[in-house]
């Protein structure tokens, strides 16, 4: 079975061993944190790239935040990535479960997703 079209972004953002973080934080420790994250309604959706970094890096992160997402969408994900993130989007729904308001939440993000 082909993971949805959304899960290879989700390896791309998801916590310190996402591909952002290791490219563009660790490996070439050209910003002080980065993160993305999407919005993805049943037609059309956003994906948003932000960081923290010195004016002097920024055509330098951007130009490493493009390479890598080339290389994700060219390459996909390997087996451990999707194994990570559904480890984490499961953790995500159990913890969300635990609290009054984070079930709604969650459901009715989820119904509007259809990538995840």
């Amino acid at each position: 079975m082909r993971p949805p079209p959304l899960t290879p972004w989700l390896t791309f953002w998801r916590g310190e061993a996402s591909r952002l973080v290791q490219r563009v934080k660790l490996e070439k420790g050209l910003v002080h944190s980065i993160s993305s994250s999407s919005f993805t309604p049943r037609d059309r959706g956003a994906f948003f790239i932000e960081a923290t970094l010195p004016p002097e890096n920024v055509e330098k992160a951007i130009e490493e935040i493009v390479v890598t997402l080339d290389f994700l969408s060219r390459e996909g994900v390997t087996a451990e990535e999707l194994y990570r993130v559904k480890v984490n989007v499961e953790s995500d729904l159990v913890y969300d479960r635990q609290t009054v308001q984070g079930r709604p939440e969650k459901e009715d993000s989820m119904r509007r997703s259809p990538g995840i």
